[in-house]
């Protein structure tokens, strides 16, 4: 007849394990949590040591090699080196706006040196710069194209280096070059066939002066994609400044 309740063999077996054995294995219990308990403590206590080093870097006048210690709980940002302050303090002398800790002198040698006021530019290219133009958001969208309709000479090096991303698509995150750098004037006429461009467009004529500026404007707009009508008026204005 079963009385419900079982036995466990475990039991059974450590009953039966010689008392000297039993003890044995209980040593080396002991011995292992005390070792893990060992291992905790100075594990704990090199943490805590690293963080005070850390922090005693930080509050000193030395950064060197802290990068290599960060500590996330310590708040960086707010030591006094890190902090700069509101560009607010102004030169008396030429009224530039400096930080608290810049040296008095920096910016125009205590008055010494003055430089002359930057004169307005024309109109419309004042207009187009400030926003008081209608095409002025045309204008400032593409300025690097605008700049690129009256300038001279083309940009060259040895070697143009181009990134190059996990899909095989180049990209530029900044501009790195290898080698030389020169401008490419070329000669003041096209060769045959090819298009007037750079320094070439201010030689190009026509039959009057208006069909010599739309000649240089459409050479102009050409070479830089600007196909809007909006973009064709600008150009038009400012090569005729």
């Amino acid at each position: 007849m079963s009385t419900g309740v079982t036995s466990d063999p475990n039991d059974a077996i450590a009953s039966e394990e010689p008392e000297d054995t039993r003890d044995e294995r209980n040593e080396v219990r002991r011995l292992e949590q005390r070792q893990s308990r060992r291992f905790t403590v100075n594990r704990r206590r090199t943490n805590d040591q690293q963080r005070q080093q850390v922090h005693r870097a930080f509050i000193s006048d030395s950064f060197l090699r802290l990068a290599f210690q960060y500590e996330p709980d310590i708040e960086y940002y707010a030591h006094s080196k890190v902090v700069i302050g509101a560009m607010d303090k102004e030169c008396p002398h030429c009224h530039a706006l400096k930080f608290k800790n810049e040296p008095a002198g920096m910016c125009c040698a205590s008055g010494k040196v003055q430089l002359p006021e930057i004169e307005t530019p024309p109109e419309p290219l004042n207009g187009l710069l400030i926003g008081t133009d209608p095409d002025s958001n045309v204008f400032l969208k593409s300025i690097l194209r605008f700049n690129s309709c009256f300038q001279m000479t083309s940009f060259g090096a040895t070697e143009i280096v181009r990134n190059t991303n996990a899909n095989g698509q180049q990209f530029n995150s900044t501009f790195k070059i290898r080698g030389q750098v020169y401008h490419k004037m070329g000669s003041l006429l096209p060769m045959p066939n090819e298009p007037h461009k750079f320094l070439q467009i201010y030689f190009m004529g026509g039959e009057d002066s208006g069909s010599a500026l739309a000649n240089r404007v459409n050479a102009r707009c050409n070479y830089n994609n600007l196909d809007s009508l909006y973009a064709r008026r600008i150009v038009s204005e400012l090569d005729a400044l």
